[in-house]
């Protein structure tokens, strides 16, 4: 293949690319069409902190994937690694009965480095949205069994975020993500948001005053840092030079 050629056969995959993206797939809390309207940028390539769509143009990924790239793109130490997890083990379930070397050795790695705040016990899950609908069904079930099944309610600050579960979307209170999903779960409860995260000691017991009549009904808060989340899909707001 010549090199027009294999310049004229990438162009034609990523106009394929781009004529296809919104027939097939679902972007999350957008209007599919809207994003037929206005496509999103197709990311090809990343490296360290930079990614590369179809057309050749970089950019500095401000919100790492989705805030999940922390360490950076291609790192060879991470690719070795789950290359050779992939020649042992693919996957295997911890469901009764079954468990595996990694998911062992990292729980005690992870309860190791947060020995300071207590953590005993891991629970693996998929994201931060599985995590915290976990957490939420833990929190009631412990209730029940300690004989106090009527702790139901959830705290979680005004303006929060939580992921897109169906727990986690009722604890949250963007009226965007909310208004497809509503009613959702009654049990919420939302005292205002603190200032910052500066006054967050100061402004939590305040707040929780207010809402001192359902406390004795409550289960779990939901406490997070405050967080800014992008206006758009683009993986940044700033074009790489």
């Amino acid at each position: 293949m010549t090199g027009r050629q294999g310049a004229t056969s990438a162009n034609s995959q990523a106009n394929w690319l781009k004529l296809n993206n919104a027939k097939h797939q679902w972007h999350p809390v957008q209007d599919p069409k809207a994003v037929a309207a206005s496509p999103p940028l197709i990311i090809e390539t990343g490296d360290g902190v930079y990614v590369t769509d179809i057309d050749g143009r970089r950019y500095l990924d401000c919100q790492g994937g989705l805030w999940c790239v922390n360490a950076g793109h291609g790192r060879q130490e991470i690719k070795d690694a789950i290359t050779a997890q992939l020649d042992k083990l693919q996957y295997y379930t911890l469901f009764p009965g079954t468990t595996h070397a990694p998911s062992i050795t990292l729980s005690a790695k992870l309860c190791e480095v947060t020995a300071e705040e207590d953590m005993a016990k891991v629970f693996f899950s998929s994201g931060g949205s599985d995590a915290n609908e976990t957490a939420l069904k833990i929190a009631r079930q412990y209730w029940r069994l300690v004989g106090e099944p009527d702790r139901t309610k959830i705290f979680s600050f005004k303006n929060g975020y939580h992921g897109l579960h169906f727990g986690a979307t009722s604890a949250a209170a963007s009226a965007p993500i909310k208004r497809a999903s509503v009613p959702c779960s009654p049990t919420s409860i939302r005292p205002s948001s603190p200032i910052s995260t500066a006054t967050l000691s100061r402004k939590i017991p305040r707040s929780f005053r207010r809402c001192a009549p359902p406390c004795s009904s409550a289960t779990s808060s939901i406490i997070r840092p405050a967080r800014s989340r992008p206006s758009s899909p683009n993986p940044s707001s700033a074009r790489a030079a």
